[in-house]
């Protein structure tokens, strides 16, 4: 799940000194690229003191707009990812148990209307996955985004794909993996890791989202953890292919097929980093057929550069995109936020109109995970170390007066 990673040590210039020692103490620093979900609610739970002014306190670029949340799904369901599905429901990924993979805590979906999200675990539209890889004892396990036949029909009528990563006995580092099947989970699991340079030993593998013939995520080398890279794996040749925008790190957290099914025209989303001090979230197309990247575009918080800014989700709606976002600054702009990306006539994208999140539960901070059309979902803390998930409905009419 997203959490503050890959980019925590580009953090380290601007945030509180407590935050500082916190992330000098997680494990989680070399588990996850940047600002995945779980694992970051630890290291936010640190400046929950300064973080109650989220967003509302920024002195400069002041944001004129703001969406509060609603909790939804059990205690400690992390939500990740969620892609419309077939018959007016949603599929939505996640981990369970506290904000890590600990040991024991199996992925879930749920599958259902939108406005149907449980809060109890015993609710049938909930389904516990459990994977199996041959010679490897699985530990924990966690979905990160999920696709469905509503976009890809190769999937199959009652089936779902979603990707994510695990943990087994007698390894430091994460697996990515595809679970392709029906919700009971006695589907196929097939096993992600990056080849990387061919050369130096990568640790984890993190796959963040799929759709189409791509599965877009992270991975780092054993020997320098703490700087990301990204990776397209496309399933249909099985080919990696590794995508370093910043000389420090880069991730990439969503995708988008352009053009239905067939489509070659990918839409990617995510960070990138040129030092230690600083990242940008970024939009870029990518031609599975010839390889190209077109239209780059970076982004930083409600335009502005200053602010430290990751975006983890995409949506396709009229007009443009709809993005979740996660971003922090040393002016305790630290939470979630949403964001229209419009496509002009020419392709190219245009200035990004900005909706914050306002945690009006208990006013911690919050991350900004996924999205579906105008609805951003992510997760926020509460007590001893557990979170919550939410979804927070932007209305339309904010985002066109933006």
């Amino acid at each position: 799940m997203r959490g503050f990673n890959r980019l925590t040590s580009a953090f380290h210039g601007s945030l509180s000194s407590d935050m500082r020692r916190a992330s000098n103490i997680r494990r989680s620093l070399t588990i996850r690229p940047v600002l995945e979900t779980l694992e970051s609610i630890d290291l936010l739970s640190t400046i929950h003191g300064h973080a109650t002014t989220i967003h509302r306190d920024a002195k400069v670029h002041e944001v004129a707009k703001t969406a509060g949340i609603q909790t939804i799904l059990p205690i400690n369901y992390g939500v990740t990812g969620v892609r419309q599905d077939v018959g007016g429901n949603v599929v939505i990924t996640g981990g369970t148990g506290p904000p890590s993979l600990t040991d024991g805590t199996p992925a879930f979906i749920y599958d259902g209307p939108l406005n149907q999200i449980p809060s109890n675990t015993s609710a049938a539209s909930l389904h516990l996955f459990y994977p199996t890889f041959a010679g490897e004892t699985v530990t924990s396990s966690q979905f990160y985004g999920p696709n469905t036949p509503l976009f890809n029909p190769s999937i199959g009528a009652g089936n779902i794909t979603a990707v994510g990563a695990y943990r087994y006995t007698g390894s430091n580092y994460q697996n990515g993996m595809i679970y392709t099947g029906p919700l009971d989970g006695s589907g196929t699991y097939t096993q992600l890791v990056a080849p990387g340079n061919g050369t130096d030993a990568v640790g984890d593998t993190i796959p963040h989202s799929t759709m189409g013939n791509l599965v877009v995520g992270n991975f780092d080398y054993q020997s320098d953890p703490a700087s990301g890279h990204g990776f397209i794996y496309d399933t249909s040749s099985q080919t990696y292919t590794t995508v370093d925008i910043g000389h420090f790190s880069t991730t990439l957290y969503g995708v988008w097929q352009n053009g239905g099914p067939f489509g070659t025209m990918y839409t990617i989303v995510g960070g990138y980093s040129d030092n230690v001090h600083g990242a940008k979230a970024f939009i870029e197309n990518y031609n599975s057929t010839t390889h190209q990247f077109s239209n780059f575009r970076s982004y930083s918080f409600n335009n502005n550069a200053s602010i430290v800014t990751h975006f983890e989700g995409i949506s396709a709606v009229t007009g443009g995109f709809s993005i979740a976002a996660t971003e922090v600054s040393p002016r305790a702009i630290d939470g979630a936020s949403y964001a229209f990306i419009p496509v002009k006539k020419n392709g190219y994208f245009g200035a990004a109109r900005w909706v914050a999140m306002t945690n009006n539960v208990n006013r911690a901070p919050t991350t900004g995970d996924t999205v579906i059309n105008n609805s951003v979902m992510g997760i926020y803390p509460i007590n001893s170390g557990n979170a919550a998930s939410y979804i927070s409905t932007v209305k339309k009419s904010v985002i066109r007066n933006c």
